[in-house]
């Protein structure tokens, strides 16, 4: 039993659209985190930003033109918007007062 292609093609823009909001949120919270949520104290927020949301910048063209080298960027960035997530999530935790009892 073979899918149908306008099925097939709602499938494929359905994927493209929940790549593209999560690429694009992810450029937004780290903006939002680095700027603004918690600012780093020893570097520059510039350079922050340039070697953090830099390379989330490459596959950009690719992944708003739906070029078929999109896979291996979706690939390439997966590793990388998991360990900045854990940082974020373990920055976060470092700086909540703790509790004494």
């Amino acid at each position: 039993m073979s899918v149908n292609l306008p099925e097939r093609q709602k499938k494929l823009r359905f994927a493209q659209n929940l790549a593209l909001t999560g690429y694009f949120s992810l450029l937004i919270i780290l903006m939002l985190n680095i700027v603004w949520l918690i600012p780093s104290r020893h570097f520059p927020t510039a350079l922050v930003l340039l070697l953090i949301v830099g390379p989330l910048l490459i596959p950009m063209r690719d992944l708003l033109n739906k070029a078929v080298s999109q896979r291996i960027h979706e690939n390439l960035l997966y590793p990388f918007t998991v360990l900045l997530f854990l940082h974020i999530y373990y920055t976060w935790l470092s700086r909540r007062p703790r509790k004494t009892d």
